[in-house]
């Protein structure tokens, strides 16, 4: 995209690697993949691309228009995914030396009318309870809840790893990426009632990396110990993967954390 092929700011471009997050990066490089992936369907070269060629796309992604052949390929996109989009590839034609085609007047109104026909509400998963949806305090669990999916744990390793990991994830509400870095001298109790605590070194909203404080209730902290002591973990990753064989048996503990994908499945 640079003319030449040469930065005018290699600076500009350092900077934006040291100070953005991995998975920005990773958003970054996709979502400017796809925007190459555009311009070649269309028939334009990324580096001269237009705010007309930027409209067309939020057209296509907001399933506005669906004339040409490059439109029916792209998938339709959430009004939030499209704002993002249009901020990286903002900011590739800024780091090339570019003029930005999405700041145009024409790509601004577009936009607003791709987030008027898509809504800007974003769907955010529910969250867990402890006994479901239920109106009488004392009555049972019911649906899909914390009771629920502990009663359906293995009564092996593997379902001593997952009750520990789904009380810490009720205790503390943290994302997946958070609940894989967790180590066990980030733990501390329990205290004389059971209880304890937790510091998370660094989330998604905390940038600077300050860590906060979390409260692990005894139930979790006796499910932590119980899988502690079951899966010999005495440092490093508390959560990890658990081999099994073809039928099932428990084989032997892994030494690295979980990957972040493998929560949603447990």
């Amino acid at each position: 995209m640079p003319p030449k092929r040469q930065l005018l700011d290699p600076a500009l471009v350092a900077a934006a690697a040291r100070g953005w997050s991995a998975n920005t990066v990773r958003a970054f490089l996709s979502d400017l993949r796809l925007w190459d992936t555009w311009c070649r369907r269309s028939g334009v070269q990324t580096g001269s691309a237009t705010a007309n060629t930027v409209a067309a796309y939020v057209r296509a992604l907001s399933g506005q228009d669906l004339a040409s052949a490059a439109a029916r390929a792209t998938g339709e996109r959430a009004a939030a995914t499209i704002g993002r989009y249009l901020v990286h590839i903002g900011w590739a034609y800024r780091m090339a030396g570019r003029d930005d085609p999405t700041a145009a007047p024409l790509v601004r109104f577009e936009h607003k009318a791709a987030r008027k026909i898509l809504g800007v509400r974003q769907r955010q998963a529910r969250a867990i309870r402890f006994k479901g949806d239920v109106t009488d305090l004392d009555g049972p669990p019911a649906g899909v809840c914390l009771a629920t999916l502990l009663k359906a744990c293995r009564k092996d390793m593997l379902g001593a790893r997952d009750q520990a990991l789904l009380l810490l994830a009720y205790d503390t509400g943290c994302r997946r990426s958070e609940l894989v870095a967790i180590e066990v001298d980030h733990i501390d109790g329990p205290d004389g009632e059971g209880a304890g605590t937790i510091l998370i070194p660094r989330s998604k909203t905390d940038r600077e990396g300050e860590g906060a404080l979390a409260y692990l209730s005894p139930a979790a902290m006796k499910a932590i110990k119980r899988w502690r002591e079951r899966g010999h973990i005495d440092r490093g990753a508390l959560f990890r993967r658990v081999e099994t064989y073809f039928d099932g048996g428990v084989s032997t503990v892994g030494e690295g954390a979980l990957h972040p994908g493998t929560i949603a499945i447990i």
